[in-house]
């Protein structure tokens, strides 16, 4: 093997150890616990030698995130992909959603801070946060496409397929955080995040179908 080429894998293996350590503390603490010191500890290296891989916590934890995205992009593609009446895609996305959120909690934490964390974006070079932009409008695109198969087959209304795929993201959002108190009966109403989405679901669909 040429040098060259075992130099880069060398440096791609140590890449991902410390991923995966960073993965393990962030996962447990979250991204303010964390700190560099205990990534660069886990991974038996110094601070400064974990700074030739990677230029701040942010950066790691955003290269984290991808991992997290990239698998919510997989069940949400693998639930559109059966030739099913547009309201039926619709149901299985959102049931998609939520199961990432169940299934990945730690990941769909990680989604959830980048976008609502300003302080965030601004350490990390502008190439990463374009893949995870383009990773979210991938996103969103297989759900304007199903809510724009719909308009097609006159099942729904005509509208703003893009509109509507950020409404029903940022409103299913709205519906998991309620979940994150811990709190089985939501707020003491004597409901649940499941049945909670349901609802919203059917009423979403129902005005798609109606044009309200």
């Amino acid at each position: 093997m040429p040098v060259a080429e075992r130099r880069l894998r060398e440096k791609e293996a140590r890449r991902q150890q410390i991923l995966d350590a960073a993965r393990e503390i962030f996962f447990a603490k979250g991204f303010e616990g964390a700190t560099i010191e205990e990534i660069a500890e886990k991974t038996e290296l110094s601070k400064g030698a974990l700074y030739l891989y990677f230029s701040s916590k942010e950066e790691i934890y955003i290269t984290l995130m991808l991992e997290g995205s990239q698998i919510l992009h997989g069940m949400l593609k693998k639930s559109a992909s059966q030739n099913l009446p547009a309201d039926t895609l619709l149901r299985r996305l959102g049931q998609a959603y939520l199961r990432f959120y169940r299934e990945y909690t730690e990941y769909f934490r990680m989604l959830f801070l980048y976008y609502s964390s300003l302080s965030i974006h601004q350490k990390v070079g502008p190439e990463l946060c374009e893949r995870c932009e383009m990773q979210a409008k991938q996103s969103l695109e297989l759900v304007a496409a199903i809510i724009q198969k719909g308009v097609d087959q006159g099942l729904f209304k005509s509208c703003n397929p893009m509109d509507q795929a950020v409404l029903v993201w940022t409103c299913q959002n709205g519906i998991i955080l309620l979940g994150e108190r811990g709190d089985d009966h939501l707020l003491r109403l004597n409901t649940s995040v499941e049945k909670l989405q349901d609802l919203f679901l059917e009423s979403f669909i129902a005005s798609l179908k109606s044009g309200r």
